[in-house]
């Protein structure tokens, strides 16, 4: 959960009766940066400004990732339909272009293609804000990239560099614009322009750990579920913005009841959430998966009602390390 500050976190516990909590849940406070979102045309925003969707700002036109044809095409098949039958299966009328958008779905991953461009976060920018979480570097640019119809998520990547004024803007790969006017059943990627500008309101982050093992903390699930004095988005600019959930560090913001820690861990075969507060995985990003259909992105049908969170171990982002992203999904 994120609160504006310090004193606003104390009213909500002391709301919710938790003062003998309190000196427990407050140690496990970390700084956060919350994001109101700006569905703006994407020659509106600075180059190397912290975004979502767009072509991105890279230092290498040559690096944009890539990932190889899936190791198991019947098993990625077996997989794309179904996803693609719980979407639209109930739905007769939508059967012969579910089939068809599937089929592309599947001939993409029986191939090497390029990662979508989800976003960008600036850090020399954004390590102005009160909110920052000082175990981040303070100075360079993270990209993210996915593959969209991979459904295990085992192809986020992050690339990192460290001048985050380098670079130039690089085009979406034709091969990405032909994937998604074949899957995508929302217009051509070409007329597609806008970009989800990511406006920072700083506050602080609390664990959402009341389920530890299996075991239910019947007063914090009480907390977590029902709180108060919550940072919301109408404290940044609510004629502009619009709150999608997104947010750089912090703990992440459950939206299933179950820890998404947890729902990474179980991915990855790496420790969870072993007591309140504690756990390897180092909360990077998180972002919502809806989007208006003009942006300028692949998107997933799989992301919309729902959130993304990507971690990374605690140990490794110490070291400045971002080859290994352990991500997960929860829906609404």
């Amino acid at each position: 959960m994120n609160f504006a500050d310090h004193d606003a976190l104390r009213d909500s516990l002391a709301a919710a009766g938790l003062r003998i909590e309190a000196g427990r849940i407050i140690a496990h406070a970390r700084p956060v940066i919350a994001f109101a979102r700006r569905h703006v045309a994407a020659g509106m925003v600075p180059f190397a400004a912290s975004r979502l969707a767009g072509d991105p700002d890279l230092a290498d036109p040559s690096v944009w990732p890539s990932r190889p044809p899936a190791p198991d095409l019947a098993d990625a098949q077996r997989r794309v339909k179904l996803r693609y039958a719980q979407w639209f299966g109930d739905n007769p009328s939508l059967l012969a272009s579910m089939n068809d958008r599937a089929d592309a779905a599947i001939a993409a991953l029986s191939k090497s293609m390029p990662l979508n461009f989800v976003g960008q976060l600036n850090f020399e920018t954004l390590g102005a804000e009160p909110g920052f979480d000082p175990a981040l570097p303070r100075h360079g640019m993270l990209s993210i990239f996915n593959e969209p119809f991979d459904f295990t998520g085992a192809y986020t990547r992050f690339l990192y560099r460290e001048d985050a004024g380098a670079g130039e803007t690089v085009p979406f790969p034709e091969a990405l614009a032909a994937l998604s006017d074949a899957t995508s059943g929302e217009g051509a990627f070409a007329d597609r322009s806008f970009v989800g500008a990511l406006h920072p309101i700083s506050g602080v982050s609390v664990p959402e750990h009341f389920m530890i093992g299996g075991v239910s903390d019947p007063r914090l699930a009480g907390w977590v579920i029902e709180p108060t004095h919550e940072l919301t988005w109408d404290q940044a600019d609510p004629m502009l913005s619009e709150w999608f959930g997104d947010q750089l560090g912090g703990w992440p913001q459950n939206i299933q009841g179950r820890n998404a820690e947890d729902d990474a861990a179980a991915t990855y075969g790496v420790p969870g959430v072993s007591a309140y507060g504690r756990t390897p995985l180092f909360h990077l990003f998180s972002y919502g998966g809806e989007a208006y259909t003009d942006t300028r992105s692949l998107l997933r049908e799989s992301d919309g009602d729902g959130n993304i969170y990507l971690f990374v171990l605690a140990e490794a982002l110490a070291r400045r390390d971002f080859g290994r992203v352990f991500d997960t999904v929860q829906m609404t």
